[in-house]
């Protein structure tokens, strides 16, 4: 017995199914890096300001100095929020992941330490519609 058999298969959703696939990989590579270079930032101006605090406890200027190492520190534990809440919001879709936190919980500590900060409102609106 002799059979020949001519197929056609149909790629197209598959090779879809991949595209979209790197996308979110290339999007997710992008997110990192942006983080990255914001927290190299962050952690460049909280030494600059430390140094200059130093330099002007004596001059008794430091309360200005202060407070703006203060708001730099709160801008540092926002986008630390933000960047755990990334992490959790890229693993929603894996179904079998317990969370140890509510993602929602994570991204309203950010607001409350950043309120002025819009990108922290835009992902609270992103995860509520997921």
């Amino acid at each position: 017995m002799h059979a020949d058999i001519k197929a056609t298969v149909d790629t197209s959703e598959l090779e879809k199914f991949i595209k979209q696939a790197s996308d979110k990989r290339q999007e997710a590579i992008q997110r990192y890096k942006d983080l990255h270079e914001m927290d190299d930032k962050l952690k460049h101006d909280i030494a600059e300001l430390k140094t200059k605090i130093a330099a002007l406890k004596d001059d008794g200027q430091d309360s200005e100095i202060i407070e703006e190492q203060e708001r730099i520190n709160r801008q540092f534990i926002a986008k630390q929020k933000k960047q755990y809440y990334n992490n959790l919001h890229s693993s929603h879709y894996n179904k079998d992941v317990d969370y140890d936190v509510d993602p929602q919980t994570v991204i309203n500590e950010a607001i409350k330490i950043d309120p002025k900060n819009p990108h922290y409102y835009i992902s609270r609106g992103i995860w509520d519609q997921n």
